[in-house]
């Protein structure tokens, strides 16, 4: 059962942002939202990575948080997912896309923050 609800979150997690560059290949007009989703989730993709590299550079018998780390960040991911999605909506449409992307990579975190605080 473990091995299913990582591999949902594996899946999610992976499948958004690949779901997403791929909206924003096909419809340039969806960049303008797709760009700030992205960018807020960039810093967990990037533990992912970081994680991933490490777990296969361990030694034999050193204990690996990697199949935990992906259910554990499952509701920040998807609240850096929806504070992206709010960036990109309440951005300046006028807004370079690298631009709108940097704003969602060090915004993303704060308005995720601030969403718990909230709720």
């Amino acid at each position: 059962m473990d091995t299913y609800l990582t591999l949902g979150a594996i899946v999610v997690e992976f499948g958004l942002p690949a779901a997403l560059i791929y909206v924003a290949a096909k419809k340039p007009n969806a960049r303008k939202i797709v760009a700030p989703v992205v960018g807020a989730l960039t810093p967990l993709l990037l533990v992912y990575v970081v994680g991933g590299v490490s777990h296969i550079l361990r030694q034999e018998g050193e204990p690996s948080i990697f199949m935990a780390v992906f259910v554990m960040s499952f509701f920040p991911y998807c609240v850096l997912a929806v504070a992206g999605a709010a960036l990109g909506i309440f951005l300046p449409k006028n807004l370079r896309l690298q631009w709108r992307y940097l704003a969602a990579l060090f915004l993303g975190p704060a308005v995720g923050l601030g969403l718990v605080a909230v709720s």
